[in-house]
């Protein structure tokens, strides 16, 4: 902050010391259909620079106001996948439905996976063992 305002200056400084010694100096400016004679040559350097400058001020405005839209919309974007990544870890039950429409845990809906599986193969080996009889 403090370099920006000693190069401020300091362009004000050389900028009044140009305008001292061409202060004697004139020359004619025509703009389009008018010419304005006998003008300080410094006046057409301070016009043109102003002249530039609000010329770019619209397109520094316009990038800062884009710049500030993408920063809004990453740290949404942020947000919403520390929301989803906690969401995520708090829950500890997995709701699945089992064929009684009943919500179980991913563990009991697995041990309800297991003992069917034993039952089935209790049952089979049940009936091969009374068919060979």
């Amino acid at each position: 902050m403090i370099a920006k305002l000693i190069s401020l200056i300091a362009i004000l400084v050389l900028f009044a010391f140009f305008m001292g010694f061409n202060l004697d100096n004139k020359c004619n400016i025509w703009l389009f259909y008018k010419t304005f004679e006998n003008v300080p040559a410094f006046m057409n350097s301070l016009i043109s620079f102003a002249f530039g400058v609000l010329c770019t001020l619209p397109f520094a405005l316009v990038r800062k106001y884009k710049k500030t839209k993408e920063i809004e919309q990453r740290e949404n974007e942020k947000a919403k996948r520390k929301a989803a990544r906690k969401n995520s870890s708090s829950e500890t039950k997995i709701e699945i439905a089992d064929s009684e429409n009943k919500p179980l845990s991913k563990r009991d809906f697995i041990l309800s996976k297991i003992n069917k599986l034993k039952k089935q193969n209790v049952k089979e080996t049940s009936e091969t063992e009374s068919d060979s009889e």
